[in-house]
């Protein structure tokens, strides 16, 4: 029999077909999009058929974890601005750890956005345990925030690199912040001035491969990179390119073009031996705020 869920999402309501052997493959995925929904069951025939209904409760709020400042009433709604960091807004971060000190130095410097700050450092909580390699790849980097932030705080990693085809000019200060207050860093970073397309050249070939809103085709680049190269990678896709959507017509009809292209892209992972997490940072930071997370199964890891 073949079960098929409904979305009765406003406007338009439609159904899903699966397969039964279809939808639990990635139970990791598929339960933020199910979790805490109305459901009701109705069998006709041989089928069952799974409605959610439109009054759905609004989805969890996902908290910061980096700078958890922002957790406090009315600061989240800053957490986008794309107003740089300045020294008077280090005020919120007066504490003695690392995390303080670092921003400190940003706000000195005026080195970021502020929502670049945001977006790199939630990104960074949440995959730092799941790409453990000692070198990391960093591409499409501009300013480099996300893998300094490797270099400065991941005492496993012994390299990180930046590849971008015009890394921002912001760059030389968001080190020269990480140096200030973790030495170490300067003698890990390594800085590509090259195109995605010859990062295969450039990078050792075991390093894990993290990109932030690598824009439209930019992220399939990299998720094939880390396929042929068989090493673990997390990406906040962005700019989802419908002309070059894999994904069917139906999905892409009930989904949306972003939701059913992360959806074909993590079928692909999983399909040549990677476990597919998805994650999200917090959407004050930006919409796009979906985060995959890909490493090699033990059983194919272990393989010559």
């Amino acid at each position: 029999s073949v079960r098929t869920v409904g979305f009765l999402c406003p406007p338009a309501a439609r159904r899903w077909p699966f397969r039964p052997s279809q939808l639990p493959i990635f139970p990791k995925v598929w339960a933020p999009l199910l979790r805490d929904l109305p459901i009701s069951r109705d069998r006709v025939g041989s089928a069952t058929h799974v409605h959610l209904s439109r009054d759905c409760p609004p989805p969890p709020v996902t908290v910061f974890r980096f700078l958890r400042a922002f957790n406090e009433p009315g600061a989240a709604e800053h957490a986008g601005s794309r107003a740089r960091i300045r020294p008077r807004d280090a005020e919120r971060f007066s504490g003695d750890g690392l995390i303080e000190r670092f921003v400190r130095e940003l706000a000195h410097e005026r080195a970021v956005p502020i929502k670049e700050l945001c977006e790199a450092g939630e990104v960074f909580v949440r995959i730092r345990k799941r790409l453990t390699a000692p070198v990391v790849a960093d591409l499409c980097a501009g300013c480099g925030l996300l893998g300094v932030l490797f270099a400065l705080f991941e005492r496993k990693v012994e390299e990180v690199h930046l590849l971008d085809r015009a890394p921002a000019p912001s760059i030389e200060r968001v080190l020269a912040a990480a140096a200030r207050v973790g030495p170490w860093v300067t003698e890990k970073v390594h800085v590509h001035r090259a195109l995605l397309r010859d990062a295969g050249e450039l990078l050792p070939p075991a390093a894990s491969l993290v990109a932030i809103h690598a824009c439209g085709e930019r992220t399939d680049a990299v998720l094939a990179l880390a396929r042929a190269r068989r090493v673990p990678v997390a990406v906040l896709p962005c700019c989802h390119p419908s002309r070059r959507n894999p994904a069917p017509p139906a999905l892409r009809r009930v989904l949306g073009e972003a939701l059913a292209f992360d959806v074909e892209r993590t079928y692909r992972l999983e399909d040549e031996g990677f476990a597919v997490r998805w994650e999200e940072i917090p959407a004050s930071i930006t919409p796009m705020n979906r985060l995959l997370v890909a490493t090699l199964r033990k059983a194919r890891a272990e393989q010559p």
